[in-house]
């Protein structure tokens, strides 16, 4: 695993993996959710392309928020890429609103 990775998946106190698989056990859909004192987070949402347009991001999204309350986080927060439109209107059809934005650098 290389640096980048290990930050990712290491950076948070506390976190938990997501996911569902079909009947073959094949993964589906996947997501992380950070844990922090009174927040959680829901990054890297992902669902196979296949299996898009089936409600497996909307069972996700429900079970973190589920797992959030379980656990006395009153709070949630997401990030989504700018360009994914589909996974926005997911999200903002379950509430969430935009707060804030990133930019990104990079070079050619």
């Amino acid at each position: 695993v290389d640096r980048l990775t290990e930050q990712l998946l290491t950076g948070s106190p506390g976190q938990l993996f997501l996911s569902t698989a079909d009947r073959s056990g094949a993964l589906t859909a996947v997501a992380r959710m950070s844990v922090h004192p009174g927040w959680a987070g829901l990054q890297a949402l992902w669902v196979g392309p296949e299996q898009r347009g089936r409600g497996l991001g909307r069972t996700v999204v429900h079970a973190a928020g589920l797992l959030a309350r379980q656990r006395g986080m009153p709070s949630m927060y997401l990030q989504v890429e700018a360009e994914k439109e589909a996974a926005i209107g997911l999200y903002e059809s379950e509430g969430f609103r935009p707060h804030h934005t990133y930019a990104y650098l990079r070079r050619d």
